[in-house]
């Protein structure tokens, strides 16, 4: 009987130290902060000058794919290009539609390596 009760005297000194530990749960959160054209212009730069970044290497990645007749590769980096393009600058467009062009014209051909 007396283990019993020392058991739960300890069990509930546990549960009253837990309690008091200060749990902020009931605390409400920070309010986020406010997108403004200050904070939000530097962000969409950086969006955007990574995008082309990741673009430009794709377009030289993905042509010398199609050199080298690797159309698994060349295929995958049109894909991605494709999807990338509404994120992209209007002028990557047509870059992407000729890369997909050249793609289709040389596996019709199926070029031989250089």
């Amino acid at each position: 009987m007396i283990k019993h009760t020392l058991l739960a005297g300890t069990a509930l000194a546990a549960a009253l130290t837990l309690a008091a530990c200060g749990d902020d749960s009931s605390k409400p959160a920070p309010p986020p902060t406010p997108v403004t054209p200050a904070n939000s212009g530097s962000n969409a730069k950086i969006r955007s000058d990574a995008a082309k970044i990741q673009a430009d290497k794709l377009l030289a990645d993905t042509a010398q794919y199609i050199k080298d007749n690797k159309w698994e590769l060349a295929d995958a980096g049109i894909k991605q290009l494709e999807q990338m393009k509404p994120n992209l600058p209007p002028e990557y467009g047509p870059k992407v539609d000729d890369l997909r062009k050249a793609y289709d014209a040389a596996k019709a051909m199926k070029m031989p390596k250089m």
